[in-house]
């Protein structure tokens, strides 16, 4: 249904836009009111959001009578968060709503209306985006809740990272001064939960920079240790909530984690920013990352029981710096050649899934030796479990038991034959094709083939010849 046949067509919407107006005529806000109205107008124009400019050109026109009023009243509202340190939760609720406002209507792309005035407007969103941090400068905020200008400043490194997608040209001029500013609110982001929807906005608005034709503004030894110390690690690390989100729901945790579902996590921003990072700079990347991945485990080494986050923090760092392209069924399609991950994973993965494995092994021995069948089963179950994953894990890579050996060799005459263990199983192999197992060769080598392998090991047998050596030796 077009657009001009919903609310935007209906009179009332002109109610909105006439209190815009007059707040701004009047040079004051209610704060209330106006809270409601841009809350009416992000609910409309988020239809917008993830549309093309020629599908909906002319509803995107009728809308932008708006746009002049929303500026002013942008200016007023940001003024007044300003003027209330951030402090003013109502105002600040109502700078979020107009951030939302003007994501929807910049998603179809730059309209002329906001590209003669995208000075005026940047200089309100940079306002916003350099709010003091809550958690400073209200200590006894929970650090569980989205503080409402946290909120604020998340949703304005969404239009930042809106702009660098899809208006990069004409934003590369204010570009320089918001990754600074970003940058600083990111370093003093804490660790709380409430808080994750800035880290993440943020960190994704420099990932959307390090892919851009301006990677060159991380560029240097001394930037990329800066954002390793100060973005990389510190959101790369399990916090608190983390492993109590694993423990309650372990099935959600690898759903956010690992699969990269909708529901983004800090670490999964980190990570998609050293890859972007790796892209760019991948010599100077890898060297210096891996060498907080040595930290990292030399801290882990320490206190193996107490400081297993940092080897975990070591872990999901290589993973990141070793995964250049990767699909969600393959996983890893083509790894970073500088980093050596058999030797990384031989040297400090390996070994803590065979003491993890022999550790679960033995709780099932104590378990038999309890005689305490309740507990055997429990524990079994989980050794059952542990060992088909070995087993599926070996497979997937193409190695078979022992037992479920197979080979098949050419002929001189250019046959081919089976030879296969007891427990094999043939699969798809051709029904013409001569199988025959290792007894089965063993007892047809001709007591003449053993005597010679017997008294010569490394001969090779190509024949056998069925007459006797009974000629007269001729000197």
């Amino acid at each position: 249904m077009k657009l001009q046949r919903s609310v935007l067509q209906n009179q009332n919407l002109l109610l909105p836009q006439n209190q815009l107006q007059s707040q701004n005529q009047n040079q004051q806000v209610d704060l209330d009111a106006m809270k409601g109205v841009l809350g009416t107008l992000d609910s409309v124009f988020k239809r917008f959001r993830g549309q093309f400019i020629g599908n909906i050109a002319k509803d995107l026109e009728y809308c932008q009578q708006v746009i002049g009023p929303l500026l002013r009243v942008a200016g007023l509202l940001t003024a007044q968060v300003v003027a209330g340190n951030g402090q003013d939760a109502v105002a600040v609720e109502g700078a979020t709503l107009l951030l939302s406002v003007f994501y929807s209507l910049n998603s179809p792309g730059l309209t002329d209306e906001f590209e003669d005035h995208l000075d005026a407007w940047m200089d309100c969103i940079h306002k916003l985006v350099t709010l003091p941090n809550p958690a400073v400068a209200a200590p006894q905020q929970d650090e569980d809740e989205e503080a409402p200008v946290d909120a604020c400043k998340a949703m304005a490194c969404e239009c930042l990272s809106l702009f660098m997608e899809r208006n990069e040209e004409e934003f590369a001029k204010f570009l320089e001064t918001f990754v600074e500013s970003v940058w600083k609110q990111l370093v003093e982001v804490g660790q709380g939960v409430g808080q994750d929807r800035l880290a993440m906005a943020a960190i994704a608005f420099l990932t959307t920079v390090a892919k851009s034709v301006h990677y060159t503004l991380f560029q240097g030894e001394e930037i990329l240790k800066q954002v390793c110390q100060g973005v990389i690690i510190p959101n790369i690390r399990l916090r608190e909530g983390d492993i109590e989100l694993f423990e309650m729901n372990w099935v959600e945790y690898v759903r956010r984690d690992a699969e990269g579902s909708d529901s983004e996590t800090r670490r999964r921003a980190a990570s998609e920013l050293v890859k972007a990072l790796v892209d760019k700079f991948p010599g100077e990347t890898t060297q210096l990352f891996s060498g907080y991945v040595g930290s990292l485990l030399t801290e882990a080494g320490g206190d193996p029981a107490g400081k297993w986050q940092a080897k975990d923090a070591a872990v999901y760092l290589v993973t990141a710096l070793a995964a250049k392209t990767k699909t969600s069924s393959a996983g890893a399609t083509t790894t970073n050649e500088l980093v050596n991950l058999a030797e990384f994973y031989t040297n400090h993965v390996a070994p803590e899934l065979k003491a993890k494995f022999e550790a679960q092994q033995q709780k099932l021995n104590d378990a038999i030796a309890s005689d305490d069948g309740e507990l055997i089963a429990k524990r079994a179950s989980a050794m059952s479990m542990a060992c088909r994953a070995l087993d599926a894990a070996a497979r997937a890579d193409g190695i078979k038991p022992a037992d479920e050996a197979l080979w098949i060799g050419k002929r001189r005459d250019g046959e081919l034959v089976c030879i296969y263990t007891s427990a094999v199983s043939f699969g798809a192999l051709p029904d013409h094709m001569p199988r025959f197992s290792i007894d089965e060769l063993v007892n047809m080598i001709p007591t003449a083939a053993l005597k010679a392998k017997a008294e010569w090991p490394d001969a090779t047998i190509e024949g056998i010849s069925a007459r006797e050596l009974d000629d007269e030796i001729p000197f």
